[in-house]
């Protein structure tokens, strides 16, 4: 695959967006993949740490002040229809299969504009807001748990900490790490963030002068607002040290006993080397993952005001060490740092036209006993009668779809639909791969969706569901299908349609 991502750093904007995205890049890349960056070209950019990282940049120059007033989750490098067109012209010689969008202040208009100009291009989307549709054939949110409501209509989805971004040498540290955590807490690291612009490593540096014994290590960037007032706290204290543009994050997590920093990306680091910590929200976007660790008891957590309370924060200090082991177990449970591997598997989705080599893969699918259960005719399949049948539909390809779905190369499930006159198509489909990835049936459907809305004449699909299978039905609403009808006592009818489907892919 070729996959471009779409994502900015600096001052303003912090690091935090093309960090989690060079995970992405990484893993990408170790699954043989090739990736290229295109980012803003402005102050306090990470282009060297993209390029170090041995990815290629497309700069996007900017319009207007670098430094801008409102909301940070608002702020784009220009207008959205200018974006996309620049966006769009630096990919035309790259041809990418997939645009990884990680960018609050490019949503679902944005998306819909590059769709206009590359239909077939797949777009993932980095969206821990839930505020937009953003018209992507898949969302990732590592602090959305399973369970977690999503409130825009969506396609397919990643969510929960299985699949934070987290670079490869976090997963390659963590039995170490697990295998030190205990004992005394003697030292302490602050993380701030790459771009501490609310003042949040003095704060905690006043909320520890409580605790003099504590060895403290400040990490941040060299371009923060905040060195020169942290340099200065610093030198009256022996214990204190300030460490500035670090590289080499994960060891100095492996070494630390205890950690205070913001949430984000660097919350699931933490957690994936079971290091207890005081977690702090410093934005919106970061509320929802710094609540959810605490409440599954692997973290302390605050919001921004605290930065206003430096008690507020030595409390919560003293609770973690108090909690300290419960809290590195349960923590290390959350997350195993495997995330960017798996959303790279999922990117690696993709359909091929079933073969008639394929009829006995097809057969031993469908006669296991959960696939027969949930199909209309739950009858085995005969071996004779399916070679012919299989033969039959494979010669008419314009009236009869059959795909196999493969995530990483192998083969999961099977897809069809049969073409009616009114232009509708009736579609069946299972995974037969017993250990397939969880959520690889709906982007299997997704996928398939994507492909049937470009045959000609297309008007929409019809499924029928058996009346108590609940998780089809649900699966089938889930992706914009209605219930037309009970077809009969046991099945329903459900049918969605051809401009549903391009409202809800952004290409109506």
């Amino acid at each position: 695959m070729r996959i471009a991502i779409r994502s900015d750093s600096g001052t303003w904007v912090g690091g935090g967006h093309v960090m989690r995205c060079l995970s992405l890049a990484m893993a990408a890349r170790d699954a043989g993949h090739s990736v290229r960056f295109i980012s803003a070209d402005v102050k306090g950019h990470l282009g060297d740490r993209i390029s170090q990282a041995g990815f290629d940049t497309s700069w996007i120059s900017p319009l207007g002040p670098e430094t801008p007033a409102g909301d940070i989750e608002s702020w784009r490098p220009m207008p959205l229809d200018m974006d996309a067109a620049q966006t769009a012209a630096d990919l035309s010689d790259f041809a990418p299969d997939w645009l990884i969008l990680d960018h609050y202040g490019l949503g679902g208009t944005w998306v819909k504009q590059m769709r206009a100009t590359l239909p077939d291009l797949k777009i993932l989307a980095l969206d821990d807001l839930d505020r937009e549709p953003l018209f992507a054939d898949l969302l990732l949110n590592p602090a959305a748990f399973p369970d977690t409501k999503i409130r825009q209509d969506h396609m397919a989805m990643l969510k929960g900490p299985r699949y934070a971004l987290l670079r490869p040498e976090f997963r390659a540290l963590r039995p170490d790490a697990l295998k030190r955590r205990g004992g005394d807490v003697e030292k302490v690291l602050i993380l701030p963030g790459m771009v501490d612009n609310l003042g949040f490593a003095e704060t905690v540096l006043t909320a520890l002068a409580s605790f003099p014994d504590l060895l403290v290590e400040v990490v941040m960037g060299s371009q923060s607002p905040s060195v020169e007032k942290v340099s200065s706290l610093i030198q009256d204290n022996p214990n204190w040290r300030l460490t500035l543009d670090a590289f080499d994050m994960a060891q100095r997590l492996l070494r630390a006993d205890l950690c205070i920093g913001a949430g984000g990306v660097s919350a699931w680091e933490r957690c994936c080397l079971g290091l207890p910590a005081v977690n702090i929200a410093l934005a919106k976007n970061q509320r929802p993952g710094v609540q959810a660790i605490a409440n599954f008891g692997a973290a302390g957590g605050l919001n921004v005001d605290a930065l206003q309370d430096p008690d507020q924060i030595a409390m919560a200090l003293r609770a973690v060490i108090e909690n300290y082991g419960s809290l590195s177990e349960r923590a290390a449970e959350l997350c195993d740092g495997a995330g960017a591997a798996r959303v790279i598997a999922a990117m690696s989705g993709q359909l091929r036209a079933v073969t008639q080599a394929d009829a006995r893969l097809i057969f031993d699918w469908r006669n296991q006993d959960h696939i027969r259960e949930a199909s209309s005719n739950s009858a085995p399949l005969i071996w004779e009668n399916h070679v012919s049948y299989l033969k039959k539909v494979l010669a008419d390809p314009t009236q009869n779809q059959w795909m196999i779905y493969q995530e990483s190369g192998k083969d999961l499930g099977l897809v069809n639909a049969n073409r009616h006159p009114d232009g509708f198509w009736e579609w069946g489909f299972y995974l037969g791969a017993q250990d397939a990835p969880k959520g690889a049936g709906r982007r299997m459907l997704c996928q398939f969706l994507r492909h049937l809305c470009k045959t000609e004449a297309f008007a929409g699909v019809r499924a029928v569901v058996l009346s108590d299978n609940h998780r089809s039905r649900h699966l089938h609403e889930a992706l914009g299908f209605l219930v037309e009808s009970d077809k009969a006592s046991n099945e329903l009818r459900l049918h969605l349609s051809a401009k549903t489907l391009h409202e809800r892919l952004g290409t109506s």
